[in-house]
C-alpha cells in the first residue's frame, strides 16, 4: 500500500469543507474495505488531519487548544465517524509523539518534507531492555486503529534489567513508547468486526530490535514538561487515555439524528395515523429531549476539556487524580447520551437501518462498538464517584 507523505495544509475548516464530503462518499465502502479506501485515505492524509496537533515548524498545523482538535474529531465525525475514530487515534498519538520525543527523533519523524502518522497501542503489552542508547524491544499488540494510514506504529513496553520488571515507589510498571518505522512491524490483521470496521484496528507485532532513545519517551512516569506543542500534552494517561473517543461518540450522534430527522420526514409507519414519522408526537418529543441532552452533553464535556487546557498551560502543578475522575465523568457521559441517540435513531428508522450500508446502522453499530472500550468502562462512573460527592459537599459548605 502506498501511502501519501505530503499533506495539503490549507486552514482547518477548507479542509473540512474539501475533504469531509469524500470521506463521508466513502464511508460505506470502508466499512466493505475493512479500513479506510484508497481514496478516502488519501482525503485524510491531503487533509492534514492527522497534523492538526503537530507544530507549524514541524509541518503541522501548530498549537491549537485542546478544546480545537478535539471539535475537529467532532467535525470530522460527522462526515464519517470510522474516519473520525482513526483521527482521534492516529492524531492523538501523533500529536503526542510530536510534542514528547527527543528533538532528533522529531526530525527523523517530520523534519525535511517527512510527514510520520502514527498508529497502535500505546498499553504495557511489549517489554524494553536498556541498552547503551537505547533499547532492545519486542511485542505484540491489538487495536492498531488507523494502520492502514499509519508510516510508524507505536509500542508501549514494560522496562526490564536483570531479567526483572522496573516498578515505581508506587507499584506501578515503569513503561516507555516507542516508535518504529512501518517496514519493520509484522501486521496480523484479524480486524473482522460488526463495528467500526472502518477503523482497521488490527493486530500487530514488533519483533526483537534496538531501539534508539530518541524513538522513545516515558509513559509512567509520565513527563514533566512537554518539550514542544502544546501544554495539554502533560497531563497524562489519566486525562488523555479518557478524553479522546467522546468526540468521536458526540459527532456520530449528531449524525444519527440529524439522519432519521430526515428520514421521518419521509417516511410514514404503518401503526398510525400519522402522515410522516416526522408527524408522530412521540418521536417529536423523545427527539428534542435528545437533542437537548446532545448538547448539555457537548458543553459539560467541551468545558472540563478547556479547564485541563486552562490548568496545563497556567499551573505549574501535576494534573493529579482529581481530573482523572472528572475526565471519566463527563466521557462517560457523553458516550451514555450517544448512546441513547444512535438507539433512537435506530428504532425510528424501522427496518431501513437493517439494510446493509445504511448509515443509521452503521452509526448504531459503530457507537455500540466504542461502548466496548476499556477505558469507557462503566465502572468508570464508580470510580469518579466520591470524588463528585466531595466536591458538591465542599461547595455546600462553601455557602
Amino acid at each position: 500500500m502506498t501511502i501519501a507523505s505530503t499533506p495539503v495544509l490549507t486552514s482547518a475548516e477548507s479542509a473540512l469543507r474539501t475533504f469531509g464530503p469524500v470521506l463521508r462518499a466513502e464511508s460505506a465502502a470502508s466499512v466493505q474495505n475493512g479500513g479506510l479506501t484508497p481514496t478516502a485515505v488519501d482525503a485524510f492524509l491531503q487533509g492534514g488531519f492527522a497534523l492538526f496537533d503537530v507544530p507549524e515548524y514541524l509541518g503541522g498545523r501548530g498549537e491549537n487548544s485542546y478544546v480545537a482538535c478535539q471539535k475537529m474529531v467532532e467535525e470530522v465525525s460527522r462526515y464519517d465517524d470510522g474516519a473520525g475514530w482513526v483521527l482521534h487515534a492516529v492524531g492523538g498519538f501523533t500529536g503526542l509523539f510530536a510534542a514528547m520525543l527527543p528533538e532528533e527523533g522529531v526530525r527523523e519523524l517530520w523534519g525535511e518534507g517527512r510527514s510520520a502518522t502514527i498508529a497502535g497501542m500505546g498499553a504495557p503489552r511489549g517489554r524494553a531492555v536498556r541498552t547503551e542508547n537505547g533499547y532492545i524491544v519486542e511485542g505484540k499488540y491489538q487495536f492498531a486503529s488507523g494502520a492502514n494510514v499509519a508510516t510508524h506504529f507505536v509500542g508501549g513496553c514494560a522496562i526490564f534489567e536483570n531479567d526483572k520488571q522496573v516498578f515505581l515507589e508506587n507499584g506501578s510498571p515503569a513503561f516507555i513508547a516507542i516508535v518504529v518505522p512501518r517496514d519493520q512491524v509484522i501486521l496480523d490483521g484479524n480486524w473482522d468486526v460488526i463495528g467500526l470496521q472502518a477503523t482497521s484496528s488490527i493486530d500487530y507485532e514488533i519483533p526483537s530490535m534496538f531501539v534508539h532513545e530518541m524513538f522513545t519517551f516515558s509513559m509512567n512516569p509520565w513527563p514533566e514538561r512537554v518539550l514542544r506543542g502544546a501544554p495539554r500534552h502533560r497531563v497524562g494517561l489519566g486525562v488523555h487515555g479518557v478524553t479522546g473517543q467522546p468526540p468521536v461518540s458526540l459527532g456520530a450522534a449528531r449524525r444519527a439524528l440529524e439522519e432519521v430527522a430526515t428520514l421521518a420526514q419521509q417516511r410514514k409507519r404503518r401503526d398510525g395515523p400519522y402522515a410522516t414519522v416526522a408527524d408522530q408526537p412521540l418521536f417529536q418529543h423523545d427527539i428534542a429531549v435528545l437533542d437537548a441532552e446532545l448538547t448539555a452533553a457537548r458543553l459539560a464535556y467541551y468545558d472540563f476539556v478547556a479547564q485541563v487546557d486552562d490548568y496545563a498551560t497556567n499551573s505549574p502543578d501535576p494534573m493529579t487524580e482529581y481530573w482523572g475522575d472528572r475526565a471519566k465523568q463527563a466521557s462517560r457521559y457523553a458516550l451514555d447520551v450517544a448512546l441513547k441517540c444512535v438507539d433512537f435513531a435506530y428504532y425510528w428508522a424501522g427496518t431501513t437501518a437493517l439494510r446493509r450500508g445504511n448509515i443509521i446502522g452503521q452509526l448504531f453499530l459503530n457507537v455500540h462498538a466504542m461502548n466496548l472500550h476499556l477505558v469507557m468502562d462503566r465502572n468508570a462512573i464508580l470510580q469518579a464517584g466520591p470524588t463528585v460527592i466531595a466536591d458538591l459537599v465542599k461547595d455546600g459548605a462553601s455557602r
